[in-house]
């Protein structure tokens, strides 16, 4: 662990193959340029799309200020510190269909829920980045209508987060976009008008602040926004936009979208001199001991941009730098991947205050020791396509839930000991669980398959196929319904009283 009271300086990074398009960026534009902020006026009131600035506005109806009457603000990424999303927003229960791939978890303002999407699946699945262009899009809960769709030339993969009155989100393509792309993708952060789909402000990254993708959901505190992104963090105005602070990293924060708590951003971020350790060497145990990655998880003021203390991880060869963490009773829970970019999932118990790792709990080595292991649900699809290496944290009741996607279980973890209370076989999975009614846990897979498991003992209650391809995206609970997103643009409403009565 490292103490610091003071911002620290830039320093030069090497990446290596994900993140060597990332370096090349970072050079080419420099880190500590000044912001520009565009402006982006559209007619909020016609149903053709309105192109400013190769941003196209799409007005579906006329603005009704009586969606966000009362509208509670979403600071963080999946609600709480916790993410536990529970909502008390009425729902009229009507699919929608955005023909466009949903990544990360929606947001609830009001009575309209906020998503955004990151391009046509076909074109993801076939590494067409050059057309996968992202869009935000709210759709009025209380009659299931579409209210209004933004349209951007680049992916969208973060959660919208909302404040008064404006969706805040991070413009951004995937770490692994081919370096072809970087130069001309439209990287930053926007603003838009909740009420009326406005685009208030854009800050891209090309003119001021971190390079390169803009992945994780930012936070809002104390009037600023907040985006770690490669190698830096960017502070801007919510007003404004403007960029009132940027401090240096020099690591890649590619998904781990910040835990904001009492007024500090903890986050992960890294990179590797050897990425794909299993590439380079038959087996892990060859890997040198000299090889050294540089993965850190950092904790900043969310005020002055001050770190409070930083956590270096020797062993991890990747995944911390993807996983949201959450919190429980001062323990703030990560993870990564040892020695690998994909496999041996870690669970990592940090104390929130003073930095100190407080247990480090192997996944794989407990899954291979279980006498019986579930047996792996059959799925309509086999969705193949995949961006995070291990899912977002979830915590109920001092217990954390996570998974890994190519290790394919959830797993259970008492945050007081660090140790696996139990492992259940779901398949490929990048979300992470719900809780509703209680003690039912909600999770659904990459391939659309919803579990409903008992929280406490992992038992499966039901199971339903929903044929859904799905990654990110946390289910939200409200009164009578999961509120869930798909990668075929689908927003469905799953009656909760079905997935406990059959």
């Amino acid at each position: 662990m490292v103490l610091m009271g003071e911002n620290r300086s830039g320093k030069d990074v090497k990446f290596i193959w994900r993140y060597a398009v990332v370096a090349c960026a970072m050079l080419a534009i420099g880190l500590f340029s000044f912001s520009a902020v565009y402006a982006i006026r559209g007619n909020s009131t016609t149903a053709a799309p309105n192109q400013t600035n190769n941003i196209t506005i799409y007005r579906v109806q006329p603005a009704n200020a009586n969606v966000v009457t009362g509208a509670q603000n979403v600071v963080r990424y999946d609600f709480n510190v916790e993410h536990l999303y529970h909502s008390n927003a009425s729902v009229d229960p009507v699919t929608q269909y955005l023909n466009a791939a949903i990544y990360g978890p929606a947001t609830i303002y009001g009575n309209v829920l906020l998503v955004s999407t990151m391009g046509n699946l076909t074109n993801l699945e076939n590494s067409r980045y050059d057309l996968t262009n992202g869009s935000v899009a709210a759709v009025d809960l209380n009659t299931g209508k579409l209210l209004w769709r933004d349209y951007f030339p680049n992916q969208i993969m973060s959660e919208p987060i909302a404040v008064d009155n404006l969706a805040v989100v991070g413009i951004s393509n995937n770490g692994e976009v081919p370096a072809r792309y970087y130069n001309t993708n439209y990287d930053g952060i926007a603003a838009i008008n909740i009420t009326t789909g406005q685009i208030v402000w854009i800050t891209r990254n090309n003119d001021g602040g971190s390079t390169g993708p803009d992945m994780p959901t930012p936070a809002y505190f104390n009037g600023n926004i907040i985006e770690p992104g490669i190698g830096s963090v960017d502070f801007l105005n919510l007003t404004t936009g403007r960029i009132v602070n940027i401090v240096s990293t020099g690591l890649p924060d590619t998904l781990s979208s910040p835990l904001l708590a009492n007024g500090t951003i903890y986050f992960g971020a890294g990179y590797a001199t050897v990425y794909g350790f299993k590439n380079l060497y038959q087996n892990l145990s060859d890997v040198p001991v000299n090889v050294i990655t540089n993965f850190t998880f950092f904790a900043m003021n969310a005020t002055t941009g001050n770190f409070l203390w930083s956590d270096h991880f020797p062993n991890a060869g990747g995944g911390l730098n993807d996983v949201s963490p959450a919190l429980w009773n001062g323990t703030v829970v990560t993870g990564f991947l040892y020695r690998s970019d994909y496999a041996d999932p870690w669970v990592v118990g940090i104390n929130m205050t003073t930095g100190n790792v407080l247990w480090e709990t192997n996944e794989t080595a407990y899954i291979d020791s279980m006498a019986n292991k579930s047996e792996q649900l059959p799925s309509t699809i086999n969705f193949g396509y995949n961006q995070n290496s291990i899912s977002p944290v979830t915590i109920f009741r001092g217990t954390a839930y996570l998974d890994s996607n190519f290790l394919g279980y959830l797993v259970a973890v008492n945050i007081s000991t660090g140790k696996i209370i139990w492992a259940v076989n779901t398949s490929q999975d990048e979300s992470n669980p719900n809780v509703f009614y209680g003690n039912y846990l909600l999770q659904i897979n990459d391939n659309g398959i919803l579990y409903v498991l008992n929280a406490t003992t992992g038992s499966l209650i039901n199971h339903v196929d929903l044929a859904m391809p799905h990654l990110s995206g946390e289910p939200i609970i409200t009164s009578k319904y999961a509120i869930l997103t798909g990668m075929d643009g689908r927003i469905i409403y799953v009656p909760l009283s079905t997935l406990i009565n059959g």
